[in-house]
Parts: structure tokens; C-alpha cells; sequence
């Protein structure tokens, strides 16, 4: 959901369009020499850059990279509760909770 959302505010802002190549074919192309301010959106515009793709590759790609630096900015910005815990693998998971029930409730 997170590249999705990503994906779309990149197009609503103007930096990438979708085109329709062929029938059932839509990829995702960079509109414009303006790079995006926020660094969770810089990944996509430098796939599209690099070549069209299709909205599904883009979403596959970017999705999975954009999940920890977006933890990191909502635990830094106290809008969750961060902790890490070790299960045994060599990248220890994060666990995530609203930092308080009056943060949690702002902004619902």
C-alpha cells in the first residue's frame, strides 16, 4: 500500500504519468525534470527515469525498500512506537505500536 500511495502522489504532483502502451499495458513514465523533495519518493522516480515501467513492476520494486525508512520516519516523528526484537534472523524485525493513545487518536 505504501508504494502505491507513493506511486499516486508522484502523479497527482505531476512527476509521473501513466500511459496506456497497449491494450491492457499501462507503464509508468518520469514527466518533467523536477526531482521530488522527499526521499521515500526519490526510488521511484529513478526507476521510471531509467525506463517505462509497468505500474505492478514499480510497485513490486520500490514497495519492499520504501517499508523500513518509512518506520524510521514515523518512530523519529513519534507518530509510532519503535522497538526492535531479535528472532534469530541476521535483520532483526521491527515492531511497531502508536507511540500513545492520545497520539493515536490525532490522527486517525
Amino acid at each position: 500500500m505504501l508504494a502505491g500511495a507513493a506511486v499516486t502522489d508522484l502523479a497527482l504532483s505531476g512527476a509521473i504519468e501513466s500511459r496506456q502502451e497497449r491494450l491492457l499495458l499501462q507503464r509508468v513514465h518520469a514527466v518533467g525534470d523536477e526531482r521530488p523533495t522527499d526521499s521515500l519518493l526519490v526510488p521511484i522516480c529513478d526507476a521510471v527515469e531509467e525506463k517505462p515501467r509497468g505500474v505492478q513492476t514499480v510497485l513490486a520494486d520500490v514497495g519492499p525498500r520504501m517499508r523500513e525508512p518509512a518506520l524510521e520516519r514515523l518512530v523519529a516523528r513519534a507518530d509510532l512506537a519503535g522497538q526492535r526484537t531479535l528472532l534469530g534472523s541476521s535483520a532483526p524485525p521491527a515492531t511497531c505500536s502508536a507511540a500513545t493513545h492520545a497520539r493515536s487518536f490525532s490522527i486517525r
